[in-house]
């Protein structure tokens, strides 16, 4: 009975590598598949470290000062917040989860976007690296502190305090949005052609 078990767990991972290597093989010959994979990995990589080295600059300056740093009187001002829940402090206190969800859909988004290689999706590939960039950042935060570091606080309207990672994650859902809706319209209404007689 274990024997067989393990027979199958070997068949099993065979079947696995060998249909890695094809999917290896296929991706090889396709340079521009491989460009595109590269290139939204490069962004993906790009707009988490820059949500990452803000934080540690921006946020930690100002910790360390302990004053608000006035950017533009009125409208940006950097001060320092750690949030434990989500958008607007909403579930308080579950970081750890909160992280574990937000890594979840982060590789979700991520092999979406991976799979989008489509010159006419150029758009929504796009906006899901400003998504995974920005839903990692704030994992990042999550669970390597239990919190996140927010430090952007616009003055002008009545916004909670945010991050860069907030701010791509917006930024990319609006764009992703617009896309869906406008630039690729799935649902567009013909009108009815008569039956022929």
């Amino acid at each position: 009975m274990i024997l067989l078990i393990f027979l199958n767990m070997l068949k099993l991972l065979y079947r696995v590598i060998m249909r890695l290597f094809l999917y290896w093989l296929v991706l090889m010959r396709n340079k521009t598949l491989v460009f595109k994979i590269f290139l939204s990995l490069l962004l993906v990589s790009i707009f988490l470290a820059f949500d990452l080295l803000t934080k540690e600059f921006i946020y930690g300056k100002v910790v360390a000062t302990g004053d608000d740093i006035i950017v533009i009187k009125g409208v940006l001002e950097f001060t320092h917040a750690e949030n434990t829940g989500a958008a607007w402090s909403i579930f308080r206190g579950q970081s750890y989860y909160l992280g574990i969800f937000s890594l979840v859909l982060s590789a979700a988004f991520l092999v979406t976007l991976l799979c989008l290689t489509n010159y006419r999706y150029s758009s929504i590939r796009f906006a899901l690296t400003l998504i995974v960039g920005g839903a990692l950042g704030n994992c990042v935060d999550r669970l390597r502190l239990e919190y996140v570091r927010d430090f952007l606080n616009y003055a002008f309207i009545d916004f909670p305090i945010s991050n860069i990672a907030d701010t791509e994650l917006v930024i990319g859902l609006a764009l992703l949005i617009l896309s869906i809706l406008i630039i690729y319209k799935p649902f567009q209404i013909t009108k009815k052609q008569p039956l022929p007689n």
